[in-house]
């Protein structure tokens, strides 16, 4: 499948994925009530903490496939072990905080984050094949999920929104991208597989994920901070910017498919640089929509307290600018790991890494997490001290800010040849320059869309509302795009093309 075809495919997932994000996840967060969100908020902390171990496997099984050319069961086996470990933190992380929940929905709780560690823990090893071995496949994952989780809000919906539906929900959401990809991946698995070298292999590479994607984790942390200084209350609030911030998540499918590209090595630095370019843009529409439409988007996902509308401005234009530096930071550090191709003809030890890029990029992101909950406390104090009312989020996300520059500047600083890839100088005429004058563009159309569009407390004209303000911003936004930057109009032209072509082949 030629790379255009893919990256069309990838366009479309791109918003399918936006779309059932933006509704199950808003949808969730508008309807359950602030303790529940923030019984939500512990479950998926518990996720994160249990999801450690599996960045491990995560890290290796792309690049093992990529060196044997080949996928096998001991490598599956091997990542399972490391969700049982993950499991085991998790279970012991929620019987900590046990007297946070309920009686009835802690076993619940513990029951499906365990289940949904183990599903991840195999999900890492297919998902890993499939960025090597097919990458449409690997975007046919997230479509899956998409669809499910259009549907799970049918039975959430049905289920009167209740949080054991939307929990049971998020598992199956899981479980159906987790089946998918394993029977994808099913053509390239060669046997069963050397359990020992595949042992081997994994431990002698563990230790460059564990200070980077593991360490990462360290900021699921914040949630601890977020209770013991504020509480349940803030937790809830926290959960619904993490619910803005998922909205960012597509940004990894796109990454995938550059980095899987770059193992294969059959990508190039211009290719690189477009690839940028649109995650950038499609980053930075999101931003814009929910920092010049924010009373729209907290109507929407808070009807029952507008009063946030307003007391969370500042802290979503923080926290959008934050998610567009950590997104550029996450792709430098894709382009690094997948052009530095050290383990794939030399034998892999514990040394094979060592002051690597692929070395680098981890350890930015070890020292990013640190940084990020070292921060936490002192930027708490000080927000306090302004007399901000949510002053332990705002601290939060401010800390946050700061680890993001740190990374982009420490990964920026360790890649020789970052220029030749993410091109400055070009950059500021196709993302910079657009981006800046649509902020300006609607800064002068946002008083004229209040005018005519009023934040509603019914769902379905409030969703209906929401998606005729993102369809406008997008359309400023790339209207600029097309009038300022050349490379943006080529990437519109061959994607234009490409789709044409598609419709008129299926029509004969």
């Amino acid at each position: 499948m030629s790379s255009l075809r893919v990256r069309t495919i990838l366009i479309f997932n791109t918003l399918l994925t936006l779309a059932a994000s933006f509704v199950f996840n808003i949808a969730v967060t508008r309807k359950l009530p602030l303790f529940d969100l923030g019984l939500l908020n512990l479950f998926t902390g518990a996720i994160s903490l249990g999801s450690i171990p599996i960045s491990i496997p995560s890290f290796m099984a792309p690049r093992l496939s990529a060196r044997y050319k080949e996928s096998n069961i001991s490598l599956l086996l091997v990542s399972m072990l490391f969700g049982i470990v993950g499991s085991i933190a998790s279970g012991v992380f929620l019987f900590i905080i046990r007297t946070e929940i309920t009686t009835t929905y802690y076993y619940v709780i513990l029951t499906l984050a365990v289940l949904s560690i183990m599903l991840s823990s195999m999900n890492s090893v297919f998902t890993g094949g499939l960025t090597v071995f097919n990458r449409p496949r690997m975007l046919y994952v997230s479509i899956i999920t998409a669809i499910v989780k259009m549907g799970a809000i049918v039975f959430i919906l049905y289920s009167n929104w209740s949080l054991f539906s939307v929990l049971i929900s998020s598992f199956v959401i899981t479980l159906s991208g987790t089946i998918y990809a394993g029977i994808s991946l099913t053509p390239y698995v060669n046997g069963f597989g050397d359990l020992r070298r595949a042992v081997r292999e994994v431990l002698s590479g563990s230790w460059v994920p564990l200070i980077g994607y593991a360490t990462s984790n360290i900021s699921s942390l914040d949630t601890f901070i977020i209770a013991a200084i504020g509480g349940v209350i803030d937790n809830a609030i926290w959960e619904v910017m993490s619910m803005i911030a998922s909205l960012y998540s597509f940004t990894g499918t796109f990454m995938s498919i550059t980095y899987g590209e770059l193992l294969q090595n059959v990508s190039h630095e211009r290719k690189v640089y477009m690839d940028f370019l649109v995650v950038l843009l499609f980053a930075s529409s999101i931003s814009l929509f929910v920092v010049y439409f924010e009373p729209y988007v907290i109507t929407f996902l808070r009807p029952t307290n507008v009063s946030l509308i307003g007391e969370l401005a500042i802290p979503i234009i923080i926290w959008s600018t934050a998610n567009i530096i950590n997104t550029s930071s996450q792709y430098i550090s894709n382009i690094m790991q997948g052009i530095d191709r050290v383990d794939m003809s030399a034998k892999i030890t514990p040394k094979v890494y060592w002051k690597s890029m692929v070395f680098y990029a981890h350890l930015a992101e070890f020292i990013t997490a640190v940084s990020y909950v070292a921060l936490i406390y002192p930027m708490i104090i000080s927000v306090k001290d302004l007399g901000i009312s949510f002053y332990v989020i705002d601290g939060v996300i401010i800390a946050q800010l700061i680890a993001t520059i740190i990374s982009l500047t420490i990964r920026i600083n360790r890649f020789p040849s970052a220029r030749n890839y993410l091109m400055p100088k070009e950059l500021i005429r196709d993302y910079a320059i657009p981006t800046i004058a649509t902020g300006v563009a609607l800064y002068l159309i946002r008083i004229p869309v209040d005018l005519v569009l009023h934040p509603t407390v019914s769902a379905v004209g409030e969703l209906a509302i929401l998606f005729l303000i993102f369809l406008i911003v997008i359309a400023v936004y790339l209207g600029i795009g097309l009038l300022l930057s050349p490379r943006i109009r080529g990437i519109t032209r061959a994607v234009t093309r490409k789709y044409v072509s598609y419709i008129k082949r299926h029509r004969t």
